[in-house]
C-alpha cells in the first residue's frame, strides 16, 4: 500500500497499523509492566520504570547527534541518520 504512492492508500495503511498495532501492543503492556513487582509496590515501581525510561530516553538524540558529530557527520553503514538514530535507540531500548 505505501508503495503506490496513492495518498488515500498511504493513509489507509498508516491509520490501519496505528489502530491494530497500538492496540495489540497496549492490550498486554500493562500485564508485562504489572508482573515484575509485588503487589505492595507495584504502583509506584511501574510508575518509577515508566518515568526512569521517559528521562533516559529523552537523552538519546543528543546522543546520536554526538555519535554523529564523532564521526565526522556521516552515519557509517546507514543510509540516513534517522535510520541510525531509530537502530540506537532500539540498541538501547533492547539493553535496557
Amino acid at each position: 500500500m505505501l508503495n503506490t504512492e496513492v495518498t488515500a492508500l498511504v493513509w489507509l495503511a498508516l491509520s490501519f497499523g496505528y489502530v491494530f498495532g497500538n492496540g495489540l501492543m497496549f492490550s498486554v503492556q500493562a500485564m508485562f509492566f504489572s508482573e515484575p513487582f509485588g503487589v505492595r509496590v507495584r504502583y509506584s515501581g511501574v510508575s518509577f520504570a515508566y518515568q526512569v525510561g521517559g528521562v533516559l530516553g529523552g537523552f538519546v538524540p543528543f546522543i546520536v547527534t554526538a555519535l554523529l558529530a564523532a564521526a565526522g557527520g556521516r552515519a557509517r553503514g546507514w543510509s540516513r541518520p534517522s535510520c541510525s538514530h531509530r537502530r540506537f535507540s532500539r540498541s538501547c531500548a533492547s539493553i535496557c
